[in-house]
């Protein structure tokens, strides 16, 4: 009798137990959704490393990293970089604070882990290439090694163009991902370094700066971005 009154009450204290063991269980199994839906997209992409080259002024670094947050989450700010004497083009005609690409290129592939994650580099000088024409340096406002994970953005030249705040600068930044991150930003065959589309982001520059009138990408290169986990819908640019 003693042994089966003991056996009821373990089976009662089983019943009352179960149901809560259960639901500690499954709370703690499905933890926070948004938390690890948030972890998985940005594990599904390499992290965005910025660095600040040249003693660019600390705050449009930090402006420009938020914004960058919004639009790929997974983007932080390294630190700073000195320009690189190697890349310094000496008694240029045109100006000393100017720096061939090819080197600048070639050094932050030796410090920089651009195999793994995107490598973006905000730099206080020109950053040129050699223009057959003049049969010198021709500056630019952003360069990068197109599918390399590479881009450099000249701060100098933003300033010379008179294009002085963070939304300009996030143009220039969000056109020269679109080349190193997505490589040629082309889902078609018709497309080489830049999209045929004069209302798009990715278009070419021509030696200029047509992306003032300019806020968004064609839907082709939108599609191409999101694809690299990019949130084109978080993209708030002004004309």
């Amino acid at each position: 009798m003693k042994r089966f009154s003991l056996l009821v009450f373990v089976i009662l204290l089983l019943f009352a137990c179960g149901p809560n063991v259960q639901n500690d269980n499954q709370s703690g199994s499905q933890g926070n959704p948004k938390t690890e839906t948030k972890k998985t997209v940005e594990s599904q992409f390499p992290t965005l490393n910025v660095y600040n080259m040249g003693d660019v002024p600390q705050k449009d670094i930090d402006d420009l990293v938020q914004t960058l947050k919004t639009v790929y989450p997974n983007t932080r700010y390294v630190g700073d970089m000195t320009l690189v004497d190697s890349a310094h083009i000496k008694n240029d005609i045109k100006g000393n604070n100017r720096y061939w690409w090819s080197k600048l290129c070639m050094h932050l592939k030796r410090t920089t882990d651009y195999k793994h994650g995107i490598t973006l580099v905000i730099v206080n000088a020109d950053i040129c290439n050699w223009d057959k024409k003049s049969n010198g340096s021709h500056a630019n406002l952003g360069v990068s090694n197109c599918g390399g994970h590479i881009s450099t953005i000249s701060y100098q030249r933003l300033k010379v163009n008179h294009l002085n705040n963070n939304n300009d600068l996030m143009k220039v930044v969000i056109h020269e991902l679109g080349h190193s991150v997505v490589g040629l930003v082309a889902e078609r065959a018709d497309l080489r370094s830049h999209c045929p589309d004069t209302k798009c982001l990715m278009r070419d520059a021509k030696n200029g700066y047509p992306y003032r009138g300019l806020t968004s990408f064609c839907q082709s290169c939108s599609n191409a971005l999101k694809a690299k986990g990019f949130n084109m819908d978080a993209l708030q640019l002004k004309k």
